[in-house]
């Protein structure tokens, strides 16, 4: 079992673990990518935007999942 940092931060900087108790955000952001996500598909099968948006926003949420991912210690 991962212990928190010893230092009295959500991140440690120096190994990168995520305090347990703040582990629970990673998973919202996980989620709300993963709903932007869903919507963002919904949007351009409806014809709504545009390949170039699409791939546009899906490159931002990508680096949203990717980060929350590395911090959240995956």
């Amino acid at each position: 079992v991962s212990q928190p940092c010893p230092r009295d931060r959500a991140i440690c900087g120096r190994c990168r673990r995520v305090d347990a108790r703040h582990s629970g955000h990673f998973d919202v952001v996980l989620a709300a990518v993963a709903a932007g996500r869903a919507e963002l598909v919904r949007l351009h099968r409806q014809g709504m935007i545009e390949d170039e948006v699409v791939h546009d926003l899906e490159r931002d949420l990508d680096r949203q999942g990717l980060g929350a991912t590395f911090q959240r210690g995956d």
